[in-house]
């Protein structure tokens, strides 16, 4: 399969009546038994964007959370709450120092782990300036953080936000912050967006996104966006418009593949998923993607930035990446038809639900319960999973798909030391594989291209953004050392081959406007033409390529000395090229060619080589027109100063007799 449940390590010991709530911008599982209420840390945090402020030093208070990789227990909290209704809804803020409770109705219990304080708020306090309170509804909460890095209470209510910060003295909440939507009738917030969305007006089809902007504490109303069908947005005036299919959380997410958010929403009457970008001062519809058949419940996840729909009563996984540029298709072993979207869509069908990974116990799709951005919990067996990507096994059923589009899509993967997802050897292998079966030049250099031209690409920036490289990138040290030399070792590849595919490669780097590559590439081209006994076309070919230039390979072409075909002279040039002048001019004075290597070194300003020593070259050849003119070209420049001619010229024959003779 190719989506597949890792088992996070996380386990708790399911029973009757027990409640869980996944707070994945906390980085928490809150179970609730009875009155015993048990916080669990999951591995590696979150993957949300809020930084950390002042209030890391109250989260301090209450000790350090455990490190996702210890021995010990991932609990980070255990303790009891007072008897009353069953526990609705639990967040944590984001620095773990509250927790709020939702037991029914209006109300919110708010613990304080630092100081042991609980107090209970609810919405409808009365605006700055004015007395008395509103008796509104409480639709939803979340916590975000202020200006400080303290938490922030968002309570959500039918007249839009309230938006509620600590008492000094921490008994309580201050006067609120209003953002008025009137007739909302339900939210979604999503920490990686740093977004609520409110829907309101027919159906709830018309959407107010709310952006929290980071380390302000400020809020902008972002655009408006309509989901509902065209007569509920402007219908005829006097005229009874028929509503469309309520909008609510059941068919709306926010996404953030790439770090880009995106609200994805699916219209069951079209049967289809559309994801709209959201901008600052608009939003846009970015993909369409037509599902297959009629599908009543739909689940979305995101899994290391691929889009998956699960389509929960099929038992279907398709997976989307919203940066590829043509279709990735794969065949269905089972026989069923193919189902992937339209031309920009990797459409993956699945004849049933995530595989476990190895060693880990089958789980039915209807038994998970699936959390953004890649959470799942088996509530029956006490176990969370992760889900992701099996791209070995992607591209071993891959054998139709583009190579082109197969490399993009390894090249945008997160970095991981898991083999069935280490996109970089995949990557290796997929490209060696094209090179040892023969195929076209032209599809290895496309290989090659999609490998070197899509550092730009907003996509791929955004994975270097997150990670510092990108998985699927492979350095020009990667391409010699696994590609190449491995397969000129081996010697089932014809050298021309080799020759000609690395010659490509190395265009498509230059194409790419790469500055410099690995020396490797260069060593990798010399033992080739040694195997083709054409060493002689190693000049024409740096000449070329000048990228391939390096001082490792004018040192390898020299130690191969007379049979190689190469004059010292052009093995200077080639020091020379690669910005190593200091080695061309020793090179020529070990060849004792003294005047030439003085004269490179006042051309080119050479300071490595002090004057001294290159007088001292010419001192040694007993030719005193030599030394003459080795000294007008080195005393125009030396510091300090050297002596005079006659002084230098006595010195010579005092060290050297044999030589002045």
């Amino acid at each position: 399969m190719h989506v597949t449940l890792e088992d996070c390590g996380i386990n708790w010991v399911p029973a009757d009546g027990q409640r869980l709530f996944l707070d994945a911008a906390a980085g928490c599982l809150h179970t609730v038994e009875g009155r015993l209420v048990t916080s669990l840390q999951l591995p590696d945090g979150d993957r949300g964007t809020a930084e950390p402020g002042e209030a890391a030093a109250r989260a301090a208070a209450r000790g350090p959370l455990p490190s996702p990789q210890s021995s010990g227990s991932t609990t980070v909290r255990a303790g009891l709450v007072s008897a009353g209704p069953a526990v609705r809804a639990m967040l944590s803020s984001l620095d773990g120092s509250m927790t709020a409770l939702r037991r029914g109705g209006r109300q919110l219990e708010i613990f304080d782990h630092a100081t042991g304080n609980l107090f209970v708020e609810a919405p409808g306090a009365a605006e700055p300036g004015k007395t008395g309170r509103r008796d509104v509804d409480l639709l939803g909460f979340f916590w975000v953080q202020n200006e400080v890095g303290e938490p922030r209470l968002v309570m959500v209510t039918p007249l839009g936000l309230e938006l509620y910060d600590l008492q000094p003295s921490r008994q309580g909440l201050r006067p609120p912050v209003t953002l008025s939507v009137p007739d909302t009738q339900w939210h979604l917030y999503d920490r990686a967006c740093r977004l609520v969305i409110l829907g309101f007006g027919p159906g709830g089809s018309r959407i107010q996104p709310v952006l929290f902007v980071p380390g302000s504490g400020a809020t902008v109303r972002l655009p408006m966006l309509d989901l509902g069908p065209p007569w509920a947005s402007s219908p005829v005036r006097g005229a009874e418009s028929p509503e469309g299919a309520p909008v609510g959380p059941w068919c709306v997410w926010l996404l953030a593949p790439y770090r880009r958010a995106h609200l994805a929403f699916y219209d069951a009457s079209a049967g289809a998923l559309r994801l709209y970008r959201l901008f600052r001062d608009a939003s846009s519809l970015a993909r369409e993607y037509p599902l297959p058949g009629p599908a009543r419940r739909i689940a979305l996840s995101l899994i290391d930035n691929v889009v998956a729909v699960h389509l929960v009563e099929s038992h279907v996984t398709l997976l989307y990446d919203i940066a590829g540029g043509r279709p990735l298709d794969a065949e269905d072993s089972s026989g069923s038809e193919d189902v992937s979207g339209d031309a920009d869509a990797l459409g993956v069908p699945h004849p049933s639900p995530p595989s476990p990974a190895a060693g880990t116990a089958a789980s039915s799709l209807n038994a998970l319960q699936l959390y953004l951005p890649d959470w799942a919990l088996d509530a029956g067996q006490g176990v969370v999973y992760r889900l992701t990507l099996d791209l070995e096994e992607m591209t071993r059923a891959s054998s139709d798909w583009d190579m082109r589009d197969m490399l993009s899509f390894l090249r945008r993967r997160s970095p991981s030391g898991v083999p069935s997802r280490d996109a970089r050897a995949i990557s290796v292998r997929l490209l060696r594989q094209a090179v040892a079966d023969g195929r076209g030049l032209a599809a290895v250099r496309a290989g090659f291209d999609a490998l070197t031209h899509e550092t730009s690409s907003v996509y791929a920036f955004s994975v270097l953004e997150e990670h510092g490289a990108c998985s699927g990138e492979l350095p020009s040290e990667v391409i010699a050392s696994q590609l190449f030399r491995p397969l000129l070792e081996a010697g089932r590849t014809s050298p021309d081959r080799l020759l000609g595919c690395l010659l490509e490669c190395v265009a498509s780097w230059e194409c790419s406007g790469s500055e410099r590559l690995d020396p490797g590439m260069g060593l990798v081209l010399w033992s080739i033409l040694k195997q083709l006994k054409e060493t002689h076309r190693v000049q024409r070919l740096l000449a070329d390529h000048p990228l391939l230039i390096s001082p490792e390979l004018a040192k390898r072409i020299l130690a191969d000395g007379a049979a190689a075909g190469v004059t010292p002279a052009r093995v200077a040039q080639l020091f020379v090229d690669a910005g190593h002048a200091d080695e061309a001019v020793r090179l020529l004075l070990g060849r004792r060619q003294v005047e030439s290597a003085a004269r490179l070194a006042r051309r080119l300003r050479v300071t490595a080589v002090p004057p001294g020593e290159i007088l001292e070259a010419a001192s040694a050849s007993g030719d005193a027109l030599l030394l003459a003119s080795v000294y007008r070209l080195c005393a125009v420049h030396a510091q300090p100063a050297i002596p005079p001619l006659p002084i230098v010229a006595l010195n010579a024959r005092a060290n050297y007799p044999e030589a002045w003779r």
